[in-house]
């Protein structure tokens, strides 16, 4: 997760990519002689877990985007997310992703570069590997090659 005014990556070798901090703040400082950006109390933390990733709506162009084999239909997204919290023994949070052009970035909030994805996410933080099992009647394949 990212919650900064400015591109953080602008700092590096200073900071590196994959740095975690809590708050930064720096303000009138050079890089090589040149002035960088203040950016003030910006956060890099990194919070790993189980994301389900899908797409608000149907698009051949998309799959095709995406190269994908295979496409289902979930009938109810919300009992469908209500069974793997069961599962998991936890429970989890769902939303449509949204897109900026800023710097910020969660779980559901993502670069504008990706909106062509239209994302729909499910996720269940701090949380490894698992297997579950989704009942029969969930959902249904869809044909990507007969759609319109």
């Amino acid at each position: 997760m990212v919650n900064s005014s400015v591109d953080l990556n602008i700092y590096h070798p200073l900071i590196s990519k994959d740095s975690v901090f809590g708050s930064l703040t720096v303000t009138g400082g050079k890089m090589n002689g040149l002035p960088i950006p203040d950016v003030v109390n910006a956060r890099r933390v990194h919070e790993d877990g189980l994301v389900l990733c899908f797409s608000n709506s149907f698009s051949i162009k998309r799959a095709a985007k995406f190269n994908s084999q295979a496409c289902v239909r979930i009938f109810d997204i919300g009992r469908f997310k209500r069974i793997i919290d069961q599962e998991l023994g936890m429970v989890g949070e769902m939303a449509s992703c949204r897109y900026t052009t800023g710097y910020n970035r969660n779980h559901f909030l993502k670069s504008d570069e990706d909106s062509w994805q239209d994302e729909f996410r499910l996720f269940w933080p701090g949380t490894e590997e698992k297997w579950v099992t989704i009942p029969s009647g969930q959902a249904v394949e869809v044909d990507l090659y007969s759609q319109n």
